[in-house]
């Protein structure tokens, strides 16, 4: 008899499993920031768009709040995106108000005349900025609402914030140069003065006797030519200039003085 009530209640157990419909588990919808993160220096321009995707629930309706920092950028303008009225649907805008001395940005838009909603992904709304400051912004999404067509808040969205870097608009030193040649890089040398090539002259002294004990017929040497011949950069010297002028003694010249030299001291004997 306790058998037969154990098999009943078996069998009602199962009756009832079987009977209860199974509900397949869907994902949230997601509202994010896209990009995510963006990079610019300051007084530029960047827009980022307010994206929806239902994940098979039908959206009648969506509104957010968005803070940023309003030392680092400035809200140009808010423009509503195509996700509502992606079937031609007609839509009311029930919030499009941007406070640049808050940092808050609050927008909400509804489909009008149409009683399904849009189950396909798009661009709710852009915002475009103006960077300011260098630093990082975070840019963060609050109060966010999605309804269906009965007027009923979706629960358990997800948020996909985002971020913005404004770097410095200072640009490094070069410190190398490429030689167009090779393309191996050098540092740059400091730019030195050069001289150009003087020519030193060099002539043969000439000794003098002042004494009985000196030759009458003193030695000499001829200069040297190869020593004090100028570069090929240093252009000749004229005919024009004279012994003097040039400090060269010629071989005429030399022989002559020691003629007079030798007059003299026969002179004084």
């Amino acid at each position: 008899m306790d058998g037969i009530k154990t098999l009943g209640l078996c069998l009602c157990v199962v009756v009832i499993a079987l009977c209860t419909p199974v509900y397949a588990a869907s994902a949230a919808p997601t509202v994010s920031i896209e990009p995510a993160s963006v990079e610019v220096l300051p007084e530029e321009n960047f827009t980022v768009n307010i994206t929806v995707d239902p994940q098979d629930f039908e959206i009648m309706g969506a509104q957010y709040y968005l803070y940023f920092d309003k030392t680092r950028l400035n809200a140009t303008v808010q423009v509503s995106g195509k996700f509502l009225k992606q079937d031609g649907a007609s839509t009311i805008n029930l919030k499009n108000e941007v406070n640049n001395t808050a940092g808050i940005i609050e927008y909400g838009e509804m489909r009008t005349g149409v009683e399904d909603g849009i189950t396909s992904s798009g661009v709710l709304a852009s915002i475009t900025f103006q960077a300011l400051e260098p630093g990082v912004c975070d840019l963060g999404l609050y109060d966010v609402i999605l309804s269906n067509p009965d007027a009923e808040e979706i629960p358990d969205i997800l948020i996909e914030n985002g971020s913005c870097v404004i770097k410095t608009d200072e640009t490094p030193t070069p410190t190398s140069t490429t030689s167009p040649s090779d393309g191996a890089t050098t540092a740059t040398p400091t730019p030195t003065s050069t001289q150009s090539p003087t020519h030193t002259p060099t002539s043969t002294p000439m000794t003098t006797a002042t004494t009985d004990n000196v030759s009458p017929t003193p030695s000499f040497s001829e200069p040297d030519v190869t020593a004090t011949a100028p570069r090929e950069t240093t252009p000749v010297q004229t005919q024009e200039e004279t012994p003097m002028q040039t400090g060269r003694f010629t071989f005429t010249t030399i022989a002559g003085l020691l003629s007079v030299a030798y007059i003299i001291l026969k002179r004084k004997r």
